[in-house]
């Protein structure tokens, strides 16, 4: 395990590579980023923090910033209902309508029959994040063997969605918006950013964690309005990878369908002020997918401000 001098000087020789700049300069900048504005090695090389000015670098969320705030928008002892996938349909059910099973409190045949009725189910851990163990299952699948994995890992099976065709730009995911909530201490709800995640290939998932490609979304218009940004955040695409469909200019159906679902599910949860939403536009209406409390702040300020729609640190002040 290199030890944090190790990775500072790691990071010191990548950026002054980059930059033509001497790697002790860069060293020494880093470490007063990490004084100044609470910005680990992270923020300033994927996050490129080594490249912006004072007056932008004093309002940059940076790792140190960005732990505490959590913590003062969220209330832990709520945050079991995005958390806990059960407990989430449960409490969200008018704005998550899909159906679902509990394997773990269910009997073998009642999840075959779920399995039945609906042909696949979309299998998750109860409790999990970035995509992490999900899989898509078919009834015939459905072995006793598989069937115990579902029981004893404690997975839930949900319906699978079915996305507006238009959402799909040849991907086997269902693509999802990512809309960030964020409410004040008198319960105004603001839609903060959304950025359009669309999967690769035959990946079933379209998480930027997971090989997905996100595109910054205008908030008044719902047009995606800039390229698309790789998990890496070095190079920008124009043509979404493996196809041949260019998403700049795209406009989101159910647009303000979709703003005003969020900002009426954030309202079901006013102890959790801060929320990024996994939303799908789908055939008939808007469904949440899950919410998450701890959602990407770096999608808030890497995605999109070429165009000058960077969320900062103040605006999560002018709202505690």
């Amino acid at each position: 395990m290199p030890s944090a001098i190790q990775k500072v000087i790691k990071a010191g020789r990548m950026v002054a590579k980059k930059t033509g700049r001497s790697p002790l300069a860069v060293m020494i900048d880093l470490i007063l980023s990490k004084i100044r504005y609470k910005c680990d090695i992270y923020d300033y090389t994927v996050g490129k923090f080594y490249l912006l000015q004072p007056n932008v670098r004093k309002n940059f969320l940076t790792y140190g910033r960005r732990i505490p705030l959590y913590g003062k928008f969220n209330d832990k002892n709520y945050l079991v209902y995005l958390r806990n996938k059960r407990v989430f349909h449960k409490k969200f059910h008018e704005v998550a309508k899909r159906d679902w099973i509990g394997c773990d409190k269910a009997t073998p045949e009642e999840i075959r029959a779920f399995l039945r009725r609906y042909g696949t189910g979309f299998a998750k851990p109860m409790i999990g994040t970035q995509g992490k163990g999900i899989f898509v299952l078919k009834a015939e699948d459905a072995t006793e063997e598989m069937i115990t994995k579902l029981q004893t890992d404690r997975y839930l099976l949900e319906e699978m969605v079915e996305q507006d065709e238009r959402m799909a730009f040849g991907a086997r995911s269902v693509n999802t918006l990512r809309m960030y909530t964020l409410m004040d201490r008198q319960g105004h709800v603001d839609v903060i950013k959304v950025v359009f995640r669309v999967g690769v290939g035959q990946a079933i998932m379209d998480n930027f964690h997971q090989g997905g490609v996100v595109y910054p979304v205008d908030l008044s218009t719902g047009i995606v309005e800039g390229r698309g940004t790789l998990m890496d955040f070095e190079n920008d695409v124009l043509i979404h990878p493996g196809t041949d469909f260019t998403i700049l200019g795209f406009h989101i159906p159910r647009w303000q369908e979709a703003l005003d679902t969020v900002v009426k599910a954030a309202k079901m949860l006013p102890e959790v002020r801060y929320i990024g939403w996994d939303v799908a536009v789908t055939k008939t209406g808007i469904e949440i997918i899950e919410g998450n409390n701890m959602a990407d702040m770096d999608l808030l300020q890497l995605v999109g401000h070429r165009m000058g729609h960077r969320v900062t640190y103040d605006d999560f002040l002018a709202r505690m």
